[in-house]
């Protein structure tokens, strides 16, 4: 069974999914999540969904996500690139940081996606001092071997709150669930970082398993690719040039 969602109204559909759902263990990332508030899991290689095929797949990937997942991407001050190298982890994914306080934005599917794995967990804030629940999504695409990965929600919204169970786990391990698709501009989240000391920021992610873009060669990173140029010329230049740190990166990701 399988949840379409649009503007957050769901309704249940029956189709056949290949996903390694029937033990949720299967699809566990490995790494618990860090003190510091910043999630150290990767994404997993997952399989193919149905549906999912290289016939949906550009032959250039520069600017095929025609929507940016925030409204205006002018609001971001600080962007985590892809492929950093820290000393208690690699982390694929990069993340987006706003003015403190800025919580309260709304968050949006920049392509056509199924949401199949997730967590929701306690984060700890920067500090130490507090511990807020945190949602960890994923989802795979129509193109076959790209996923994407958000993580730091605050407040997904509720068909997806829904997914999960009532008590949040320890760490963010990603399990399975849903599946549930969504569209290009669906509204999946309301509020993102940690609210109890004003932390706006979200992880943000793209990964090519086919290795057809610029990725990370260690297997540590789990295909994680190179995302600026999947938004328009316009959008790539804003994120690189807020990019505060470049002496810790896996030099193989954005060349």
């Amino acid at each position: 069974m399988l949840r379409l969602c649009k503007e957050g109204i769901c309704d249940d559909v029956s189709v056949s999914v290949d996903l390694t759902a029937n033990n949720p263990q299967a699809n566990e990332t490995k790494n618990p999540d860090s003190a510091e508030g910043s999630n150290k899991n990767q994404s997993e290689e997952a399989e193919p969904l149905a549906g999912s095929n290289l016939d949906n797949c550009p032959t250039n990937f520069d600017g095929w996500l025609t929507t940016f997942p925030l409204e205006d991407h002018r609001v971001i001050t600080e962007v985590g690139p892809p492929g950093r190298i820290d000393p208690d982890d690699l982390r694929g994914h990069g993340y987006f940081r706003m003015p403190q306080g800025t919580n309260a934005l709304e968050v949006r599917m920049p392509v056509d996606g199924i949401l199949y794995m997730g967590s929701n967990h306690l984060g700890r804030t920067f500090d130490g001092s507090s511990l807020e629940l945190q949602y960890r999504l994923e989802f795979q695409t129509k193109c076959e071997g790209i996923r994407f990965r958000f993580d730091h929600i605050r407040e997904p919204i509720k068909a997806i709150v829904e997914l999960f169970g009532p008590e949040p786990k320890d760490d963010s391990r990603g399990i399975s669930i849903g599946p549930m698709a969504f569209k290009e501009g669906d509204l999946i989240a309301t509020q993102i970082g940690f609210l109890v000391d004003g932390n706006a920021f979200f992880d943000f992610g793209i990964y090519d398993d086919l290795k057809r873009v610029s990725t990370a060669q260690d297997p540590g990173f789990y295909n994680a690719a190179c995302y600026y140029d999947f938004f328009n010329p316009e959008i790539a230049s804003y994120l690189r040039e807020r990019v505060q740190r470049e002496d810790n990166l896996d030099p193989g990701v954005c060349p």
